[in-house]
């Protein structure tokens, strides 16, 4: 199956987050995709990560989906950095998307928020190229 990123982000809703792991600033996210009815192995090259722990007692809460955007359409833009936005209410909402982790990173650098959204938000990247991410339908996922 050879479906775009953009895809696979848009068919993600209702998945399972099975497990993930950050090394050597690569992301490896393992996912059971229902749209699909496939197992999904999600890679991105990546620096920064925010990540919580995985719920393993109730497969509900492990319930999830890909969501994608595109930094500089949310964030404030200064001198070719992104920074917090003035309002303090504002600032939160950016902090609560996890768009916080571009603060001071240069935009031609940091282009793309990757969230995956379950009862909270489990992990966040920044993503500098979509062609840093690659993936593979119904992947074998060895750690």
């Amino acid at each position: 199956m050879n479906i775009e990123f953009k895809e696979l982000v848009a068919r993600s809703g209702d998945s399972q987050l099975v497990e993930y792991q950050f090394s050597n600033g690569l992301l490896t996210i393992h996912m059971e995709i229902d749209d699909l009815d496939e197992s999904v192995i999600i890679n991105v090259s990546t620096q920064l990560v925010y990540g919580e722990k995985i719920p393993s007692d109730y497969d509900i809460l492990k319930t999830c989906r890909l969501e994608l955007v595109e930094l500089n359409s949310i964030l404030n833009i200064e001198h070719e950095f992104y920074v917090p936005n003035f309002n303090f209410g504002k600032m939160m909402k950016e902090v609560n998307c996890g768009a916080s982790l571009a603060y001071g990173r240069k935009c031609s650098d940091a282009k793309w928020l990757l969230n995956v959204i379950g009862y909270s938000r489990l992990i966040s990247c920044i993503i500098s190229n979509l062609e840093e991410v690659s993936w593979q339908v119904n992947a074998n996922y060895d750690v």
